[in-house]
């Protein structure tokens, strides 16, 4: 019976996360971000994609919990992925990454490990941590900044997340 319960729980919340990254997508392109790549690897669903720069390129990932790892090797998996993928390379090719991660709650302690990175010391420089919670109909948002200003449209992206999430 218990085990009914899990999987009627998993079957709702993945009904919900594909809803919500439906709404996501419709909000995101074209206002913030040009391109979406599905993704679907086991931990990244989907990635945004703005405009590249000369040497710079802004990224966002939609990214499932994987309670298996920890929330930081799951971000440091993400980095390498992201990387791998897309071709960065520190200081001629960076990218910095939004990460919006998909929680059912907000019941992981590993979860307050995650930060942003403060400094640029990577070619993938995590700008901005998302975690939104469904059945807390919340979003927790750790950005990078310098004083008042954030990087990568984190604030538009933490208000986005924060109306998307209690539909």
């Amino acid at each position: 019976m218990a085990d009914m319960d899990l999987s009627n729980k998993l079957l709702c919340f993945e009904a919900t996360m594909k809803e919500f990254i439906n709404k996501l997508t419709g909000a995101m392109i074209p206002k913030y971000y040009r391109y979406v790549d599905e993704v679907y690897d086991g931990d990244i669903d989907l990635v945004y994609r703005g405009r590249d720069y000369l040497i710079s390129r802004q990224m966002v990932a939609i990214v499932n919990y994987n309670k298996r790892h920890t929330a930081g090797n799951n971000i440091e998996g993400i980095r390498r992925k992201i990387k791998d993928k897309y071709k960065g390379i520190y200081v001629l090719r960076e990218i910095g990454l939004q990460v919006i991660v998909l929680v059912d709650d907000f019941d992981s302690p590993d979860l307050e490990t995650l930060k942003a990175d403060k400094y640029a010391t990577n070619s993938i420089i995590i700008q901005g941590l998302h975690i939104a919670s469904f059945n807390d109909q919340a979003v927790l948002s750790l950005n990078s900044q310098w004083g008042k200003v954030t990087f990568g449209k984190g604030k538009k992206i933490n208000t986005l997340l924060s109306e998307l999430v209690r539909f």
